[in-house]
């Protein structure tokens, strides 16, 4: 079909579309994945790696529907907006010396229907190294690499009972800086909730995340706690990682190590 009569198409159905379409409808389709220690979220953990010091890491970051659809099969389609920064604080030295800062900005666009929810997502990551971190490695301006990343993913979800979620899909970053040729990732998991109250749930998610630029080393975390729900809604867990670290500027190094964080959902 030429391309002059697809824009046609396109602009007669335009209308339409913005007619049926609701606007700023609320938080997006797909639910954050519970042990996903990537993606903008409000977290706070103490850490303790195996072998070494402590560190903090925190999450600042959140996304809302833009706009969103209702389909005429029971589905639901919507476009959002996601932001945020992960950051790693060494707090076994006075300084409190900042390792990393991970700037991120996605555009999902979400479809559910039943226990179904699919996600095509374009995701770009920008890392930092802290002055800290450089200073501490003796670092010099020669040595250091820029690293950015835009991917394209594809996740998929689906709830097997209502307590019971699993999770997959993978990605493809077209652009990366420093060029590399390991361009893709696999990323999955499961998460259980199991009520314990009218507004509390007990939780147990593992994601496992793996990249081909680090030769498909994987990266798992594991987390477990316990979430309220208010207006807002709190938790308090315990995580296990173990595998590459998955701030862009530090992808290369391997740790072990036992969290205790909070987050919230705002």
């Amino acid at each position: 079909m030429p391309f002059k009569t697809l824009l046609s198409l396109a602009l007669m159905l335009l209308p339409a579309a913005c007619a049926a379409a609701e606007f700023l409808p609320g938080k997006n389709l797909f639910r954050p994945f519970i042990a996903d220690p990537t993606q903008p979220s409000y977290n706070v953990r103490l850490t303790g790696r195996v072998g070494a010091g402590k560190m903090a890491e925190i999450n600042m970051g959140d996304g809302f529907g833009a706009v969103g659809w209702d389909l005429a099969s029971g589905a639901q389609l919507r476009l959002g907006i996601m932001g945020g920064v992960a950051a790693r604080f060494d707090i076994a030295k006075v300084t409190n010396d900042i390792q990393v800062a991970d700037y991120s900005l996605l555009f999902p666009l979400d479809y559910k229907k039943g226990p179904w929810e699919l996600r095509a997502m374009y995701w770009h990551t920008s890392s930092h190294l802290g002055d800290d971190y450089i200073k501490s490695n003796n670092m010099q301006s020669g040595d250091l690499d820029k690293h950015v990343t835009d991917d394209g993913r594809l996740l998929a979800s689906y709830n097997v009972t209502p307590e019971l979620r699993v999770y997959g899909g993978g990605g493809y970053a077209f652009n990366m800086i420093a060029d590399s040729d390991g361009r893709h990732m696999l990323h999955g998991g499961w998460e259980c909730v199991l009520p314990a109250g009218e507004k509390t749930s007990y939780f147990t998610a593992m994601d496992l995340q793996s990249w081909q630029r680090v030769g498909w080393r994987p990266s798992f975390t594991a987390r477990t706690g316990v979430r309220a729900q208010g207006k807002q809604a709190a938790s308090v867990y315990l995580e296990f990682f173990s595998g590459q670290l998955l701030y862009l500027g530090l992808m290369p190094r391997a740790e072990t190590h036992w969290s205790l964080g909070l987050g919230f959902e705002l």
